[in-house]
């Protein structure tokens, strides 16, 4: 048809060529036309589908497109946007259980396993051993029997005698070694002018680190500055540190006043320790570890809280799970029954409802668990001011701040995964129907 217009000769395996080129090039148009019109279709949100299923606001709709392809946390992202007013009360529960249970487990931290926190509460120094004699006594011999057992690593001596301050009775604690107080603001005496007070005298006496203070003892007054705050809850707080040079202006050092503390290199056989010092010397000293009679009650009783502690949150976050999961699977039936239809099967939907609550979940147990670092140590300060206690914190570590936020969320995932079972029930087409 060409050869006389353009002088151009094709043979015929050219012409066949050339026709399939031509075929082929119409044919790629054409679906390349047909698919960019039923591309449209994967943007229609099943929610929108139908004027009677579903109130949403039409600029999430445009936003939302389903396929069988869609990853399941994408799914399920884009189903917590939609309803997100639905897991609001899962939220609010784990993050207060949370806060529970973290900072229980920061007070039991603080406690320690052997009572190491309330000791160090209540000492004005720490030690293993405390012997103090009551008469003669030959101290060497006692040293040979703590020797015998364990390393003593240091000795001091330590005598709380009465004296009083603008006309209020206070303990003095007397050390030879102020370096044992335990300091939380300012410093230890150094000098023989120089006291350090509690938290508790401080605010009795109205004084602050650097003021001058009046103490009255059994052999007169002297002035003496106060130097810096300590620890120490007994006599509920009211107490006043100062070195032996610092007492021997107000008060008499001689006498059967002081008691020998000894630190130990290991301190794990410290009651068998006690126990032959108590049968050999006990009528002629007053010999004692660093606990008292109730320790063990008061160690047991914070580990029987942070248990109860547990496992009510555990059942709580689960019945609050399933009861909120349970009310929001009914609300998005319809929008279930769609997905059905567009050919989710029900385990693959149970897997997004799942992933939702673990969203929600571990969103709330981390605000819980930053919520109780933050304040926990505040609010068990002011509570235990009572008490005598002038300071109170416990070190972050796994136990207080993951390790009760991870249980939580996986009791709450364990919870959302069995509610989910009515997700299998959800019939699509008698939905439709009714």
């Amino acid at each position: 048809i060409l050869a006389p217009i353009t002088g151009i000769t094709m043979t015929l395996s050219a012409n066949i060529a050339a026709t399939c080129l031509i075929c082929a090039f119409l044919i790629t148009a054409t679906l390349i036309v047909v698919f960019a019109k039923l591309r449209r279709m994967t943007d229609i949100s099943p929610i929108a589908g139908s004027d009677e299923i579903g109130n949403v606001d039409a600029r999430l709709l445009k936003r939302v497109s389903l396929s069988t392809r869609t990853p399941s946390i994408s799914l399920a992202l884009k189903a917590l946007a939609a309803h997100a007013g639905s897991y609001a009360s899962i939220f609010a529960v784990t993050l207060l259980l949370v806060l529970l249970v973290c900072s229980v487990a920061r007070l039991s931290t603080w406690v320690g396993p052997h009572g190491e926190g309330l000791m160090e509460a209540f000492s004005a120094a720490d030690h293993d051993i405390g012997i103090q004699p009551l008469g003669p006594m030959d101290i060497g011999a006692a040293e040979d029997v703590i020797a015998q057992h364990d390393q003593i690593n240091a000795v001091y001596a330590l005598a709380m005698e009465p004296v009083s301050v603008g006309g209020q009775q206070l303990t003095a604690n007397v050390i030879d070694n102020a370096s044992y107080f335990h300091i939380i603001e300012g410093s230890a005496p150094q000098t023989d002018q120089e006291v350090v007070v509690t938290a508790m005298a401080a605010s009795a006496l109205g004084v602050n680190v650097g003021d001058d203070v009046a103490v009255a003892g059994s052999e007169g007054v002297a002035e003496y500055q106060v130097a810096g705050i300590y620890l120490c809850a007994n006599e509920m707080g009211q107490n006043l540190g100062m070195t032996m040079q610092g007492y021997e202006r107000i008060g008499d050092v001689g006498g059967y006043i002081w008691c020998y503390h000894y630190v130990l290199a290991d301190g794990s056989r410290n009651e068998q320790i006690l126990q032959e010092l108590t049968s050999r010397f006990g009528n002629v000293a007053a010999i004692h570890s660093n606990s008292w009679s109730g320790l063990d009650g008061l160690i047991d009783a914070s580990r029987m809280l942070l248990v109860a502690a547990f496992v009510l949150s555990a059942v709580l976050v689960m019945v609050a799970c399933a009861l909120s999961s349970s009310r929001a699977i009914a609300s998005e039936r319809r929008d279930i029954a769609i997905e059905k239809m567009l050919g989710f099967a029900s385990a693959r939907l149970r897997r997004t409802f799942v992933v939702r609550i673990a969203v929600v979940t571990t969103l709330g147990a981390i605000a819980g668990s930053l919520l109780s670092a933050v304040s926990a140590d505040n609010v068990f300060g002011v509570l235990l001011a009572s008490s005598g206690i002038g300071s109170f914190h416990a070190a972050s570590t796994f136990a207080n701040t993951i390790l009760p936020a991870l249980a939580i969320v996986l009791f709450a995932i364990a919870a959302a995964w069995w509610s989910s079972r009515s997700v299998c029930k959800v019939v699509p087409v008698k939905l439709l129907t009714d």
